[in-house]
């Protein structure tokens, strides 16, 4: 999976510079995993200096770490300029990048953290190695990202409609572990929890995910539009299958992958005039 494109880059900014405006309102899930994910944080006694959020979106994450570290130094890095200017604290350095490609000079920041992000990376192996190259010693990376059990609900109901590719693909929790050993990080733990999130029908299901800039965009996806009466049948058969026990809304799975490692300062420094200390890095005007 991680050797070919599945993503074009162009396409996920789109998707996420329509939702922008919408987006605090319908992402309540990737709320609740940013929760859970700052409680395992707080394990971990630390003081950073510089902080990296990946993918941080409307910024709701960077909020609450300029709460936790009031002396850090945040970066916020997303690839879609709407969304940044969704977050509105002056506080965040805002910086409109692709983490596949990451803009930065070695041995940068304390912390890294990406939040419900990460499933967006073309190659996570290339993604990591690059994430690690700017840790500063014994800084720590965490993360949640979205699992293979992520709507099998939806994946399932498609798959008995058309031979395309409805749901998009997430990577399993012992191949990310494995990415981890394999750049050499230290201590990498990994475990998942499936959560369950009840909607009213199968079409507002669809509808929430779109808000949440959450479209299928994998090469293996259909280039048309899906009919009317395609999504109806999807409605009716989700409708059907995946009821709720009061059998008032339909459930949805979301299988949530957190990891959690810490890197040491890689041995090549060769690429270092490449990239952008972060101190240089100029907020973007909202």
């Amino acid at each position: 999976m991680d050797n070919k494109v599945r993503f074009h880059k162009h396409q996920i900014a789109r998707a996420f510079n329509k939702a922008a405006s919408a987006y605090n309102n319908a992402s309540f899930l990737q709320k609740e995993v940013g929760l859970r994910l700052l409680e395992r944080l707080m394990y971990m006694k630390i003081a950073p200096k510089h902080i990296l959020d990946l993918g941080g979106g409307t910024g709701q994450l960077s909020e609450q770490l300029e709460t936790i570290y009031p002396n850090a130094s945040i970066v916020n890095l997303d690839l879609a300029h709407a969304m940044l200017c969704e977050h509105k604290t002056s506080h965040t350095l805002k910086c409109c990048a692709d983490f596949d490609a990451l803009p930065f000079a070695l041995g940068q920041f304390d912390l890294i953290i990406a939040n419900c992000a990460l499933q967006w990376s073309n190659n996570l192996a290339v993604t990591t190695a690059q994430i690690k190259e700017v840790m500063k010693p014994n800084a720590i990376f965490i993360f949640s990202t979205f699992g293979p059990d992520t709507l099998q609900e939806l994946k399932y109901i498609w798959g008995n409609i058309d031979s395309y590719q409805h749901v998009n693909d997430f990577i399993d929790m012992h191949h990310i572990g494995d990415i981890l050993l394999q750049h050499k990080f230290i201590d990498p733990v990994v475990d998942r929890e499936n959560i369950t999130v009840t909607y009213p029908s199968a079409i507002k299901l669809m509808k929430e995910l779109k808000s949440m800039g959450a479209t299928n965009i994998n090469s293996g996806r259909t280039k048309y539009l899906a009919t009317k009466s395609s999504i109806a049948k999807v409605n009716e058969d989700y409708n059907n299958s995946f009821k709720t026990a009061d059998e008032k809304n339909v459930y949805a799975t979301f299988e949530i992958i957190y990891g959690l490692s810490w890197g040491v300062r890689p041995k090549d420094e060769a690429h270092k005039t490449q990239h952008i200390p972060v101190d240089t890095i100029k907020n973007i005007s909202i």
